[in-house]
């Protein structure tokens, strides 16, 4: 298809419009088939069919669309879309001598070179070109690829591309951008030091005296405020008097004398706090040189003692203190020394009687009947003498007072190793429940002794009597 071929530029760029920035986008430079041109989404390569449409009208000229495929690709918020000729180099007819010759085959051929042309032109027009004004020596071959990497672009002296710097280089200098705005915010400040140069220059050479002096700062104060008339009671004047072994005739005779003494003063000035508290407790400090030496010797022998007394004079729950606080109680124990001495002596005694505690709280209890048993220690001793007698009934008391009261069924069937039954009163046997028997049976040639006042109630069955 045979066009005439416009004067125009083969390249058109629009922000998106229509339907969800599909378009159409309408170009003007002419074109021979849909492959003739590339479409661009921001820098992303779209591809023909699958991302857009080309619409071509008689005269050579016509529009794009997007797709909906072309419109979901990444970017999704493009900000243009251009339209570049793209057609490729090549040529597609050959003119033998002799062969066929026809015009719509030439003009085609034209129309394509005119095409090639105007293509190389649109991309020479996006170079870096230098100004056709330039000598011919110019040279704008740009360093090799190794070369250049990580490089900006800079310009020689002849104005000939060359190296420039580091794109680090760069980055790091943008990256102290906040330092440079400072910088020039005090320019006038930086033209004054560079106009005292040499003084500066002075200075840094003594920087050591400097740095000594910046560690003096109080005591720099301290002389600035009695120049000006608001420091110490006395002015520097005084320093022109003579120090103690110093000449008279010496200006500058305190000045000499603290001069000479100036590691004492460094070490006094790096106690100052020290000196603060000292200085805080001088009546305390005149009243112990008020002291007699020979009871400041005392005291010295003793530190340690006098140390622990301290120590524990500042604990917040202080033995001393509790002490002094009970010191009543103290001398109440100091009358009664000769008794606590007493006790002191028989202290294995105590610890055995607090071993008992329990049962001396218990004895102390029954105090009353304590006071009883010994008003008759003598029954007590005589029961004593019969404790094997009472050991014996204690044995089998058990067993008579569970058959005396045993009731209707009671049967006292024997009363083993008792020797006597002897009562005060009269004394009775009788047996429980009805028709119950007593017998009284003798061991071995043992024999029943019946006295001849028995009176008996009731029958009695002698059976064999000796």
């Amino acid at each position: 298809m045979a066009v005439p071929i416009s004067n125009v530029t083969r390249r058109v760029v629009y922000a998106p419009s229509g339907a969800g920035g599909a378009g159409p986008y309408a170009f003007t430079f002419e074109i021979l088939a849909n492959t003739d041109i590339a479409v661009y989404k921001d820098d992303t390569l779209l591809t023909l069919t699958t991302h857009y449409t080309v619409s071509i009208a008689a005269n050579g000229t016509g529009s794009v669309t997007i797709t909906a495929a072309g419109l979901a690709l990444s970017p999704l918020s493009p900000t243009q879309y251009a339209i570049v000729g793209n057609r490729t180099i090549a040529r597609s007819t050959d003119f033998t001598t002799g062969g066929d010759f026809f015009a719509n085959t030439l003009n085609d051929e034209l129309d394509q070179q005119t095409i090639f042309a105007q293509q190389n032109a649109e991309g020479l027009a996006r170079a870096l070109v230098a100004p056709q004004t330039d000598p011919l020596t110019i040279d704008m071959t740009l360093p090799r690829k190794a070369d250049r990497a990580g490089k900006y672009l800079a310009f020689d002296v002849d104005g000939n591309p060359d190296l420039g710097v580091s794109v680090v280089d760069v980055t790091d200098i943008a990256g102290l951008a906040a330092e440079i705005a400072a910088l020039s915010a005090i320019d006038d400040e930086i033209e004054t030091v560079a106009g005292i140069e040499s003084q500066v220059v002075t200075v840094a050479g003594d920087s050591a005296d400097i740095q000594s002096l910046a560690t003096k700062t109080v005591q720099i104060g301290v002389i600035g405020d009695d120049l000006a008339g608001t420091g110490w009671s006395h002015d520097l004047g005084l320093i022109t008097d003579a120090a103690p072994g110093v000449p008279a005739a010496t200006p500058d005779g305190y000045i000499v004398a603290v001069y000479n003494a100036l590691a004492d003063v460094e070490t006094v000035a790096n106690i100052d706090a020290d000196v603060t508290t000292v200085a805080g407790i001088a009546a305390d400090i005149t009243a112990v040189a008020n002291l007699d030496p020979a009871e400041l010797a005392t005291i010295a022998t003793d530190i340690a003692a006098v140390k622990t007394v301290a120590d524990d004079l500042l604990e917040t729950t202080s033995e001393i203190d509790t002490v002094a606080n009970s010191i009543a109680n103290v001398d109440a124990v100091a009358t009664n020394l000769p008794n606590i001495n007493t006790v002191a002596g028989i202290s294995a005694n105590v610890t055995t009687v607090a071993g008992i505690a329990a049962n001396v709280t218990t004895v102390a209890g029954i105090s009353a009947n304590v006071t009883t048993v010994a008003g008759i220690s003598a029954d007590v001793s005589t029961v004593a003498g019969d404790s094997a007698d009472i050991q014996l009934l204690a044995d089998n008391i058990g067993t008579i007072a569970s058959k005396a009261n045993a009731g209707a069924n009671s049967d006292i069937t024997s009363m083993t190793a008792v020797t006597s039954i002897t009562s005060t009163g009269a004394l009775t046997l009788a047996s429980g429940g009805t028709n119950q028997d007593i017998t009284i049976d003798p061991s071995g040639t043992g024999k029943v002794s019946i006295p001849s006042d028995l009176e008996v109630t009731g029958t009695l069955d002698c059976g064999a009597i000796a």
